[in-house]
């Protein structure tokens, strides 16, 4: 078998926001389908088949690869159909078929579909050549032609002999090699081209058939495939196979036309051209309050799970297996919801009258029969031996809150990495590890709705060839409106750890295990749209991420801040472009110590890390083909958390530092090492690039934890009042006092001060029952003038300007 090189940075990219063009008009009796013509991608807006557009497409070519939904062309990387993202050349009887339209249309040629009569054609200045579904001939120039196999009809799209369309129809040469297809005038593949265009769309494809994906996700368990080292690449000794005869006749539909015909835009999407990018954004500011607290986000549009939520009249909570609805105003319960004795709520989002519950529910499967064959093992899942994990999307009505009900219910097999929200659609991000079953059978993990679960579609799962995976990781979208339309999802094979959103793209960071010598990350992009997602490809980087807030887009390029911890303790700063390539960096800074917060902000990046004194790093990004280092900070202690508080101004939370002495054998005091003190707010003022300052600071105690520390929802900030809130506990050494509850800060007029603090108050000594109490974690929130302390098993509210205390009411199961 020939070798698949396995190059470090692994690239498939595209771009949402293009919009297609009007669909072209089309004879009585066609199916509506759409041009979808790119600017900047077609050969030119003249009609297809005229002068202007054959002598426009002379140089046009088009790199594909047998089972990847992206294609590679003219420097740019595209995605072969936007609204079916399963979408790839398939190799069916032996012969590479690819869909019709996206090769007709992306090279000038006019394409229509028969609904009628099932018939594909395609039209350029020089040929008609008609594809009757289910026949194995073409009709070219009024003349029959045999073919060896079939047109098919996948996904509604018309699937035809690559060599027959692209030769005798179009015009184009075509070279084979590896899997990859070049479309081209003269088309020659030369192994400097193969391994470019592998490295960019042949990573990442459709998994073949069961046996294989089985076989692939087991390498990494009692074996290794065969590896070797070739010009510093791991290199693997078999290809994985695409996929093959049984599997493919599965997937295709009957030889009868599809209800709808060919449905939706077939054509080649651009990706972004950097060079018409929009105006930079301002750098990131408090936005205007609605009079009540929302959860402290990341990107404003995505909204963010969390345990507590208000709409300004209910405060929502979740904790164990239960939904509590409080009506703020009379702090009575209105509502609630049992999920289940299995179950396990995580975090939640409100929207209206839905409430959406994401969490794990467990099955006890100890050495019973897998899925698919095999024996579930005793493994530790989810804080639960021998169980199987589910992470589960509960869709609630409260329109009536007095009868809270489900709406739908969606689930996949595995642990929760994170969700988002934007609009009406809920996009959840777990994590399956093969591991967890023994004895073969199926790998897949288990998904459906309402109860009902099957492995998930084999068409809907991407893996590396020439590598194995660990486990899976999938991207799903769920509608909280409309419970018809079916939860959509994307897997790759691999483990995410970090996930970042943007308003077009889901970003997860993936354990890249085929290397050795240098940690590596493989970050994987997925476009939304509703409940389209789609497999968009990954690039590949050095060293890894702290968190969520090491990534960022902005005008089309990522940022991401990464820290090597192995074989050596650097930093780095990559901007990738809209091909997921690197385009500029600043490698190796600060040696010795490692990343503890980030944050970016539109043209600019903060950077504190962090070994014995606290650097906050300025980065000038906007030249994203030359990011640079403007100024530096060093100041004792750390941050672990970066807030934007105006366009100048930057709040840290995180830990004071303080140093651990002994004393010589002359009597000399020697600082033999640093240990960690009480929580730290900073202020930092970084209108001058070149010259940060840190402006003012408070430190909470001796010694302190809040779950601020690790978490940026647990805080609450009200803009209007310059103020930040959270909860926590501090010791104080000297005096030996301890302290837990809530603390309120003020950073008005940029100078820190404590505005007031909450004390928190035994549940169990005011309840009596300690076993019917809901713990429920710690929260702030205000609604107006009211402001509300969650705190393990009870609900408080007091008067925000003079903290006294007004009403409370206990949560029990």
């Amino acid at each position: 078998m020939k070798r698949i090189i396995m190059i470090a940075a692994v690239v498939l990219a595209v771009i949402l926001g293009l919009g297609y063009l009007a669909p072209a008009p089309q004879a009585q009796g066609q199916d509506d389908v759409q041009t979808g013509a790119q600017p900047g991608l077609s050969p030119a807006a003249a009609p297809a088949g005229s002068p202007a557009a054959s002598s426009a497409a002379t140089d046009m070519e088009l790199y594909m690869h047998i089972g990847s939904p992206v294609a590679f062309a003219n420097g740019k990387l595209l995605s072969l159909d936007k609204d079916s993202p399963d979408l790839a050349p398939v190799i069916y009887k032996e012969r590479t078929l690819v869909p019709l339209r996206v090769i007709g249309e992306y090279f000038g040629a006019e394409v229509g579909y028969d609904a009628a009569g099932a018939r594909a054609t395609v039209r350029t200045a020089d040929h008609e050549a008609v594809f009757p579904v289910g026949k194995n001939y073409y009709i070219l120039d009024g003349a029959e032609k045999p073919l060896d196999t079939e047109t098919i009809l996948i996904s509604g799209r018309a699937f035809v002999p690559l060599r027959e369309i692209c030769r005798e129809a179009l015009g184009y040469g075509v070279d084979y090699r590896d899997s990859l297809i070049y479309i081209a005038r003269t088309a020659k593949l030369t192994e400097e081209s193969i391994r470019e265009a592998k490295s960019r769309i042949g990573m990442y494809v459709r998994a073949a058939d069961l046996d294989t994906l089985n076989r692939y996700m087991e390498a990494s368990g009692g074996y290794r495939l065969n590896y070797g080292r070739d010009d510093g690449f791991f290199v693997m000794e078999q290809e994985v196979p695409m996929m093959d005869r049984d599997s493919m006749e599965a997937l295709i539909s009957a030889p009868a036309p599809a209800p709808g015909g060919m449905t939706g835009s077939g054509s080649v999407a651009s990706g972004a051209d950097s060079s018409a990018a929009p105006p930079a954004a301002a750098p990131q500011a408090p936005k205007a309050e609605a009079g009540y607290s929302s959860t402290n986000i990341q990107v404003e549009g995505i909204d963010e799970g969390d345990i507590l939520k208000t709409d300004g009249k209910y405060i929502y909570i979740i904790a164990g297996n239960r939904l509590k609805v409080v009506e703020a105003a009379g702090m009575t319960l209105a509502g609630t919801y049992d999920l289940g004795d299995n179950a396990r709520a995580q975090e939640m989002y409100v929207d209206r009258d839905r409430v959406i519950v994401v969490g794990a529910r467990y099955e006890d499967t100890l050495f019973k029969p897998a899925p698919g064959g095999g024996m579930a093992m005793d493994a530790y899942i989810g804080g639960y031996y021998g169980n199987t994990a589910y992470t589960f999307v509960r869709v609630l009505d409260t329109a009536n809150m007095g009868s809270i009900k489900s709406f739908r219910y969606y689930e996949v097999e595995g642990y929760m990495n994170t969700s988002r929200k934007k609009g009406d659609y809920v996009y959840l991000v777990s994590g399956f590890y093969e591991w967890r079953r023994g004895g073969g059978g199926d790998l897949r993990p288990l998904t459906g709705e309402n109860g009902v679960l099957a492995p998930m579609p084999l068409e809907r799962i991407m893996i590396m060839p020439g590598g194995y995976g660990e486990g899976f990781l999938t991207v799903s979208a769920v509608n909280i409106r409309d419970a018809s339309e079916k939860a959509a999802s994307e897997t790759i094979a691999g483990s995410g750890y970090v996930t970042y959103m943007s308003n077009d793209n889901l970003y997860v960071a993936v354990n890249d295990g085929r290397y050795t010598a240098k940690q590596t990350t493989n970050i994987a992009r997925f476009t939304i749209d509703g409940a389209r997602i789609g497999y968009a490809g990954s690039g590949g980087i050095e060293g890894g991420l702290d968190g969520q807030f090491s990534m960022d887009e902005h005008r089309g390029y990522l940022r991401v801040a990464t820290t090597l911890n192995w074989p050596q303790t650097y930093n780095n700063l990559y901007v990738l472009d809209a091909n997921m390539d690197v385009t500029g960096k600043v490698a190796g800074y600060a040696e010795g110590e490692r990343i503890y917060s980030v944050r970016f902000m539109g043209d600019r990046g903060y950077v504190v890390t962090f070994r014995q004194v606290d650097p906050l790093f300025v980065f000038d990004l906007s030249n994203p083909s030359a990011p640079k280092i403007t100024g530096e900070l060093k100041v004792p202690g750390f941050s672990t958390y970066l807030h934007p508080v105006s366009e100048n101004v930057i709040l840290g939370v995180g830990r004071d530092v303080y140093d651990i002495y002994r004393t010589d054998k002359d009597g000399n005091q020697i600082v033999i090492g640093q240990n960690t003190g009480g929580i730290k707010i900073s202020l930092f003022d970084v209108s001058d690039m070149g010259k940060p300052r840190e402006i003012d600071t408070l430190i909470l105690g001796d010694y302190g934890y809040s779950e601020l520390l690790d978490n940026h929802r647990a805080a609450m900030f009200k803009t209007s009042d310059s103020l930040l809130g959270f909860c926590g506990h501090l010791q104080e050494e000297r005096s030996g006092k301890f302290f837990q509850g809530a603390m309120l800060i003020s950073y008005a007029g940029d100078k820190l001060s404590e505005r007031g603090r909450l004390d928190y108050e035994n549940p169990y000594a005011a309840y009596g029952k300690e076993a019917d109490l809901l713990y429920t974690g710690e929260r702030l929130a205000y609604i107006g003038d009211i402001l509300y302390y969650l705190q393990d098993g009870m609900l408080r509210c007091f008067d925000f300007q003079t903290l006294t205390p007004k009403a409370s009411l206990t949560l029990t199961r």
